[in-house]
């Protein structure tokens, strides 16, 4: 019944798929966000998720272990600076609100 879900996958197509939705993704939210300060948090945030795909679609088509290595490291680096980014926005939020609690 799913044979066709597992030859997708071992294909590399649905990680393909996914690939190419981050992508444009990143795209739209890049031009959205163009006038704030928020562009290091969305690249670095693609990134992270973007190298773990990669890595699978490699792993799925037969790729080198070195090379998923390499992009599951990159993606490690990508979400610590996500991280990073997404402290400073809470703690600059903090700062400008007089109230102990996030507004969200």
């Amino acid at each position: 019944m799913f044979l066709w879900f597992e030859g997708a996958i071992y294909t590399g197509t649905i990680p393909g798929i996914a690939i190419a939705f981050l992508t444009i993704e990143t795209l739209i939210l890049l031009w959205l966000y163009r006038t704030q300060r928020v562009s290091l948090l969305i690249v670095s945030n693609a990134l992270a998720g973007g190298a773990v795909m990669v890595g699978v679609y490699l792993l799925a088509t037969g790729g080198s272990a070195l090379l998923v290595a390499i992009l599951l490291v990159t993606s490690l680096i990508a979400h610590f600076f996500d991280l990073a980014a997404r402290r400073r926005l809470i703690v600059e939020g903090r700062r400008r609100d007089s109230s102990a609690t996030p507004a969200n």
